[in-house]
């Protein structure tokens, strides 16, 4: 997707930081609050937040909510489309970078840790001795923050210390049927749904009756599958729609309409506006 009008990582370097490199940024809550951004936009950098405080917040990431409380570990890559709260203040450290900042280092594992992927579980909670080990390294990061070769050693080790924290996460859980689905489905529907937007191919992919796959989705998420294709492809939509220039006809195909108006008839009755009047609003 080409003609991006808006860079969220060059929005903050321009506006909310000062002094440092184009590869890394770090942020923290005031950052947030001072420059939040009202619309969903899709990343190009990839992004490690955790949060300490007590306060609690929400966040759609990849079109799924996610709750943000104490130990929250946060993690989105490039393409992913997330929108914050507006008042979200709660304590946390958030590292913005690129994989030029891994130059030194074999960087190709980014683009296969699942929790940068879109689709993957972005938002894990954490018990309080990782997040102190995690502050320790954002700690890090900021004493060296003028020194690059140093920063991105210390990325580097993150991420190793991230793959574990996940690893340990999902050993922690004891999944049920309907939770594997549910988080299969996402994983799933985030790969497909440009190519596929009906509800058997899903259904077919996980092995199981559309009805069936329906009735776990409405339990665990409140929507049917087809509703969530739908909000999927909306929430991508409004991506598109706010951070792009392309026409409304182009995003109907990129988005794998063959008829503009079906794209438009859909987001109208989802929104309540055309897709031109949600691009046009402040």
């Amino acid at each position: 997707m080409q003609n991006k009008t808006f860079n969220y990582y060059k929005f903050l370097q321009d506006k909310a930081v000062r002094n440092f490199t184009s590869d890394y940024l770090l942020l923290n809550a005031e950052t947030y609050e001072a420059y939040q951004i009202d619309f969903p936009f899709r990343a190009t950098f990839y992004g490690i937040g955790i949060n300490y405080g007590a306060e609690t917040s929400t966040c759609k990431i990849g079109s799924k909510d996610y709750f943000i409380g104490q130990g929250s570990l946060i993690t989105i890559g490039p393409g992913i489309v997330s929108q914050w709260q507006n008042d979200f203040n709660t304590k946390n450290e958030t590292l913005l970078f690129n994989e030029n900042i891994l130059k030194e280092f074999n960087f190709s594992f980014l683009k296969k840790l699942p929790f940068f992927l879109p689709g993957g579980n972005h938002v894990v909670q954490i018990e309080s001795g990782e997040v102190e080990k995690l502050l320790l390294l954002f700690s890090g990061i900021k004493a060296f923050i003028n020194h690059p070769d140093v920063v991105s050693a210390m990325i580097y080790g993150m991420l190793k210390y991230l793959y574990e924290l996940h690893t340990k996460s999902l050993h922690r859980q004891d999944l049920s049927v309907s939770e594997q689905v549910t988080w299969k489905f996402n994983e799933l529907l985030a790969k497909y749904f440009i190519e596929h937007k009906s509800v058997n191919f899903y259904a077919s992919k996980l092995n199981i009756t559309p009805k069936y796959l329906s009735e776990i989705l409405v339990e665990s998420m409140g929507k049917s599958a087809k509703e969530l294709i739908n909000d999927h492809i909306l929430w991508e939509a409004k991506s598109c729609l706010k951070q792009t220039t392309m026409t409304i006809q182009e995003i109907s195909f990129w988005l794998g309409f063959e008829e503009p108006s079906y794209f438009v008839r859909m987001f109208k009755k989802s929104e309540g506006i055309t897709p031109l009047a949600y691009r046009n609003a402040v």
